[in-house]
């Protein structure tokens, strides 16, 4: 039985940081969006133990993966002796903030749950994902969602439509561990926690209706922000030449994805991000023409399987 997937890159598009927490990770609120840019992930059931295979040879296929440990993990909890064999296609950047990782976690985690057929409940495989990264939990639901506590406690949103994104990643890769290390005080969200545009997703999340009108519109105007961009323009000079590259441009919002290191604009037209890109071919930089995808396109296109004819419906979280 073999498995195609596509794994979905994320966009933060707002990202506060409000303190270290108990357990020593930060309390975060973060808007997040899934986005047209995308990995494919295969997997393959085999007799026995767990492959990983990448052309990309900057990316590890052993303990050091995190698609290997999803596989490792549920292999134990589930006491099988079934293996698998995952081939991994790479487009979304390493390190860049866009969870590519994470989702290639997430879209591994589906399909183990198919060609093994294990029969966990939703929120089983939610823990799951959260014990692999703050992020993964996010996968299992696409579109645009709002997370909370580590990030990993999320609640669906109804889409954000921005159809004219462009990502500039600067060639670099960003330790996440290391970013949050680095936070003190002065990085911090100041406002009170109900006054910040990612929390007052609950209340839109809840209603489904004029809050998140306002919130789109917000967030294409500019508002919000990420609380991790001084402290990555600080160690990474070059994001910060990205963002002001971008800034030249007429662009509705420009903001760093994650922990960086890629940073976005939102245009209006395709003729103003046209223009942005073909500017900016000459830097040093990859340049990515993307969109966001609503949670309904995720789901119809997240999943194929080769040898027959169409898409294979994914089972709804």
């Amino acid at each position: 039985m073999t498995i195609t997937f596509r794994s979905y890159a994320k966009i933060n598009l707002t990202l506060d940081v409000l303190g270290r927490r108990a357990d020593g990770y930060h309390e975060v609120r973060t808007i997040l969006q899934s986005i047209a840019l995308h990995d494919h992930i295969t997997l393959e059931r085999i007799d026995g133990g767990i492959e990983v295979i990448c052309p990309d040879r900057s990316i590890p296929t052993d303990e050091r993966n995190i698609v290997y440990r999803a596989a490792a993990l549920v292999r134990e909890r589930a006491d099988i002796a079934a293996g698998v064999r995952i081939h991994i296609s790479k487009r979304i950047p390493v390190g860049a903030g866009l969870g590519g990782g994470s989702s290639n976690a997430a879209v591994t985690l589906l399909g183990l749950e198919r060609i093994w057929n294990l029969s966990w409940s939703p929120e089983e495989w939610l823990d799951l994902g959260a014990t692999l990264g703050a992020d993964v939990p996010f996968f299992f639901y696409g579109g645009a969602a709002l997370g909370v506590g580590r990030g990993s406690e999320v609640y669906p949103l109804p889409d954000i439509r921005l159809d004219h994104l462009l990502i500039v990643w600067p060639m670099i890769s960003v330790s996440t561990a290391e970013v949050y290390a680095a936070l003190d005080g002065r990085w911090l969200t100041k406002s009170p926690p109900r006054s910040n545009i990612t929390v007052s997703c609950e209340t839109a999340w809840r209603a489904w209706g004029y809050p998140h009108r306002l919130l789109g519109q917000a967030i294409q105007a500019g508002a919000g922000g990420n609380d991790l961009t001084e402290v990555v323009g600080a160690r990474y000079p070059e994001v910060n030449r990205a963002m002001e590259r971008l800034r030249q441009f007429r662009t509705r919002c420009i903001r760093m994805s994650g922990s960086g290191s890629a940073v976005y604009a939102v245009f209006a037209t395709d003729e103003d991000l046209q223009e942005a890109a073909e500017a900016l071919s000459g830097e040093p930089w990859r340049i990515i023409q993307t969109r966001t995808i609503g949670r309904a396109e995720y789901w119809e296109t997240l999943i194929e399987k080769k040898g027959t004819q169409g898409a294979v419906a994914p089972r709804q979280r």
